[in-house]
């Protein structure tokens, strides 16, 4: 039960990528896309919370971790991606980024002395060239921006690896899903109005199908979290981050459904990889 919802998070975090790039077409910058997800993810998240009588008062021991391993690092990963892709190819970021499982197993085995067994590694690295294969690589010349843009690429990966362990590991575990979300977002929704704020571009505008776009997202982020969330609950962070490679692929496949195209042999091969290294995660 576990691994299908992170599989379903792997589907709503999947299609989020073409949602943004078409709100991003017509006007849109990725810190508007970002913010609109928080911020409507969140009132979305206290509507659900009112309507199945749940609690958002929480004492301060489990509340420190989700404004500070949760919703700060959370912000920071999405401020570090949408940054890098001013710098990098979209695909380039993407592979990157997806060093998180990596480095979740490495935090798992220093902080928590979690066996790292050879089926893990396996899985990692067959999910690694899976992606690479989907995304698809192209040579570049390595220059200051090229260098900006990977560095930051890599820290939203860091950062979310992190995530990924405080919600298994530190008290954010003790909470219930929907609350935690909801702390998550509203709380990165805050930290993301002040950024905008400061780089003067605190502006969303809303007009014709970018609203019905627009009131997308949040379901797409609030659902995406909460199966996460749940899923990282039932099989531990290491599982979870390996299952979750699965997000790429289907990143693709919905892209190649919404803006039309043809899907290369290598990129149908690396999602056959991506697969395969989800069963063996997966298998007993």
């Amino acid at each position: 039960m576990g691994y299908l919802l992170i599989v379903a998070a792997s589907a709503m975090f999947g299609i989020g990528p073409s949602v943004s790039t078409i709100l991003q077409r017509s006007g849109w910058d990725a810190l508007s896309v970002l913010w609109t997800g928080e911020l409507g993810g969140a009132l979305l998240l206290f509507v659900m919370i009112r309507v199945r009588r749940l609690s958002l008062k929480l004492p301060w021991r489990q509340l420190r971790p989700l404004l500070l391993l949760g919703a700060l690092v959370y912000f920071l990963m999405g401020l570090c991606l949408n940054l890098s892709y001013r710098f990098m190819l979209t695909g380039l970021c993407t592979i990157l980024h997806f060093v998180y499982p990596a480095v979740v197993i490495l935090l798992m085995r220093l902080c928590f002395k979690e066996p790292v067994s050879g089926r893990k590694v396996c899985c990692v690295a067959v999910s690694m060239c899976g992606i690479g294969m989907v995304v698809g690589t192209s040579v570049v010349e390595l220059d200051v921006r090229v260098l900006c843009g990977a560095a930051l690429a890599v820290a939203s990966g860091v950062f979310y690896a992190i995530y990924v362990v405080a919600c298994d590991q530190s008290a954010m575990a003790e909470v219930d899903e929907w609350v935690a979300s909801f702390y998550i977002l509203i709380t990165g929704a805050v930290f993301t109005t002040a950024y905008m704020a400061f780089s003067g571009r605190l502006w969303v505008c809303f007009r014709g199908e970018q609203t019905l776009l627009a009131c997308l997202i949040p379901v797409l982020q609030t659902a995406g979290l909460v199966f996460f969330a749940k899923g990282v609950h039932k099989t531990g962070a290491s599982g979870a981050a390996i299952v979750n490679m699965l997000e790429p692929a289907l990143s693709l496949v919905v892209s190649i459904i919404v803006f039309g195209g043809e899907i290369t042999a290598a990129a149908l091969a690396g999602c056959c990889l991506v697969l395969l290294s989800i069963v063996i995660s997966a298998a007993r």
